[in-house]
């Protein structure tokens, strides 16, 4: 063979394999479209819920700066016959500061408690009750010795109106505790079985869609759940909602006209369809 000819053959020979190459590709992409891109997930009958300790901060007594200006004093309930008050002040802005903020203390036995975070305009201002900016609850979670007060909860400082700081105080300890959540709370008896669950419907802000959340006492401790939207929906959670109905059940959707709503019940940490 001469030179000439085991080059015209090699040329041949590489022509075919790139054509056989081609065709295994053309005809892996014909079975890849045969698959859908994605399919969507039945949505279970029921599910059992996750639970999680919720994150407590401690509550301490905290120093009046006499430059902080009073702006009104807020009745929240009392704890073993004694009142407790909510204290807002307007913090002055100074040369280093980059924003102006507003404070509070818990005024309860004659001792001041610096809550931790910046509260909210709207509460500093105009504090109102009935699900705006300040949530008074009055609950007491019990076993054994052990007694948690959830006073209530004020509006703090966020990116947008809705995150809530919740006031607990332990009876036996003697100490406040505090842990923040986004959305309206409620407390509510589910499942019918005599026993109240603190519920939060979360009503949605910016591009984030309502969302419900379950907290649970679970042997002196308090316990979150997580979302019932995710739960739910799953893929599908980043445009679709959870809402807590008149009826107790909670309703699941896609955000979409015409979209089918989906009905569950909650039972012992348990969700079931409708």
């Amino acid at each position: 063979m001469s030179k000439n000819e085991g080059i015209g053959l090699k040329s041949r020979v590489t022509t075919i394999s790139i054509l056989i190459i081609v065709m295994m590709l053309i005809n892996a992409c014909m079975s890849k479209n045969d698959i859908p891109v994605s399919t969507a997930q039945p949505h279970p009958d029921s599910v059992d819920l996750l639970f999680n300790p919720v994150e407590m901060q401690s509550v301490t007594e905290g120093k009046l700066d006499k430059s902080w200006e009073l702006l009104k004093v807020i009745p929240f309930g009392e704890i073993d016959h004694h009142k407790v008050e909510i204290y807002t002040y307007h913090v002055p802005k100074k040369a280093e500061d980059l924003f102006e903020v507003n404070r509070a203390f818990i005024k309860f036995q004659e001792k001041y408690y610096l809550i931790n975070d910046p509260i909210s305009n709207d509460l500093a201002y105009f504090p109102q009750y009935e699900h705006s900016t300040v949530f008074l609850l009055q609950h007491t979670f019990s076993y054994l010795d052990n007694q948690l007060v959830m006073i209530g909860g004020i509006e703090v400082e966020a990116n947008g109106p809705g995150r809530v700081d919740y006031l607990m105080y332990d009876l036996q300890k003697k100490t406040w505790f505090i842990f923040s959540d986004w959305g309206k709370p409620q407390f509510i008896d589910l499942d019918s079985d005599g026993e109240d669950e603190f519920v939060i419907q979360f009503e949605g802000l910016h591009l984030a869609w309502p969302d419900v959340i379950i907290y649970n006492w679970n042997k002196g401790k308090l316990e979150v759940s997580q979302s019932l939207k995710q739960t739910i929906m799953g893929d599908e959670s980043i445009q679709s909602f959870a809402n807590l109905e008149a009826n107790k059940t909670i309703a699941f959707g896609e955000v979409r006209e015409n979209g089918s709503i989906l009905h569950y019940s909650y039972h012992n940490k348990k969700l079931i369809k409708q």
